[in-house]
Parts: structure tokens; sequence; C-alpha cells
């Protein structure tokens, strides 16, 4: 093999290995999370997740309008998602209810009524210090379910 081609294999190698999974280059838009909740369409907007390391989860919302600082979002009236998820990369079946790390809620407008998934699932891309990224396919019934792709800050 000549010194070029050498070369070439290991830059080749370097841009095979870069191209692995950036949150910087992840695009929420392309298949973004949307779906019905009380039967009326919702768009994921912005969202914001908490560690906690007693369980070593991340928990938080996630909401069909624009805020200037997502980690400000603790609580809405409007309709929105509360979920809690692992904080490491997998693919997480929402119909398992032995694990106290994971779950997803549909919030109706003002509360009044909270419906938890019971199927589908939460595909957990990547996480880095500063943000999560994955995938959901999650419903209660036919007029409250979500699907697609998220990008959420990790507000702590």
């Amino acid at each position: 093999m000549s010194l070029y081609s050498k070369w070439m294999v290991w830059i080749i190698g370097l841009v095979v290995l870069g191209c692995g999974e950036k949150i910087q280059d992840f695009d929420p838009n392309k298949d973004r999370l949307e779906g019905k909740i009380a039967g009326e369409a919702w768009a994921y907007r912005t969202g914001n997740l908490r560690y906690s390391t007693s369980i070593n989860a991340l928990t938080g919302l996630i909401v069909d309008f624009d805020v200037q600082e997502p980690c400000g979002v603790r609580l809405t009236s409007q309709p929105h998602v509360e979920l809690r998820i692992p904080a490491q990369r997998g693919n997480y079946d929402l119909n398992s209810f032995t694990d106290n790390r994971l779950y997803l809620k549909l919030h109706h407008e003002n509360s009044t009524k909270i419906y938890t998934a019971t199927a589908g699932f939460v595909e957990v891309l990547a996480i880095s210090q500063l943000e999560a990224m994955g995938f959901i396919s999650a419903e209660f019934d036919e007029n409250n379910k979500v699907q697609g792709s998220f990008l959420l800050r990790i507000c702590n």
C-alpha cells in the first residue's frame, strides 16, 4: 500500500468516526414531534429536561409555544407533553411498567385531564451535558397521541 493510500484510509477513517451522532447536527424539524392532545392538533416547539441523580433519569416538559429561555418552562396550563426518560441511549417501550424511569403523559388544557401513554416507545438517540435528542411514538387513544423527533435542553 502506498503512502498516499495509507493517508487516504486514515483521513476517510477520521471522517467516518467524525460523522457519528452529533446533537449540533440534529434537526428535530425534519420529523417534528406532533400529534393530537384532546383531539386538537399539537406540535413541539421547545422544552426542557432536568436530571435526577437518584433514579438516573431526565424529567421535563415539551410545549407547543416558543419561549426565550426553554429552562424557564416549569409549569403551563397549555396542552403539553410531560416525560421522564432514562438518562442513557436506548429504545424504551412505554408498555413496560417495571421501569420507574420512564413515562409520557399528555396534559390537556388547564391540566384538567392527564393521560399516560399506554402504547409506543421513546428512543433516546444522544445525550450531552446540554441537550438530549430522540424520537417518541406514543398513544393513549385516537384523540391523544404524538410522534416525532425532539431536541430538549438539559437545565441543571
